[in-house]
């Protein structure tokens, strides 16, 4: 057992090498793609996360902005700068907002002088979700029980 936790370690690490980053200044708009997220709290913060990536989805190549390349995320009047973060390679933006209501309208915005950029990116944040079963203070076996999750279901939009 530890030689094969051993053994998933050293694959993960090399998979998370594997990662490189571009410079923003070096890639067309039209050659990269953004993952864009919305993650609510409900605490009353949203967190506006963003990677770039040269490609698609999943690339492990990571657009690093540089030059007059930036990234601003909006919701209502309130914009800010994304702020950037690494790990392993991995590159990615966030901003962090005072709401987490549902139907509230972001924005984020790559705005380049290279070309057009994408100057707006929209996402509206969906009702939250609550698993309406099983009831909260059921018990189950692992071995001989099969476990249902039924959720009520969130309505939003993505342009």
């Amino acid at each position: 057992m530890k030689n094969l936790m051993v053994a998933m370690v050293a694959l993960m690490s090399v998979g998370l090498l594997a990662c490189e980053n571009v410079d923003s200044e070096d890639v067309m708009t039209s050659g990269v793609y953004a993952d864009i997220t919305g993650t609510a709290d409900g605490a009353g913060s949203t967190l506006v996360k963003t990677s770039l990536r040269v490609g698609g989805a999943t690339s492990n190549t990571f657009l690093d902005l540089m030059g007059e390349d930036r990234l601003v995320a909006t919701q209502a009047e309130d914009e800010k700068d994304m702020i950037q973060r690494k790990l392993l390679g991995s590159v990615w933006y966030e901003a962090s907002f005072d709401v987490d209501a549902a139907d509230t309208a972001f924005a984020v915005g790559f705005l380049r002088a290279v070309d057009e950029g994408a100057p707006e990116s929209t996402f509206t944040m969906p009702a939250p979700f609550a698993f309406t079963a099983p009831a909260a203070d059921t018990s189950f076996s692992r071995a001989t029980d099969d476990i249902t999750l039924d959720q009520t279901k969130p309505t939003g939009s993505v342009t």
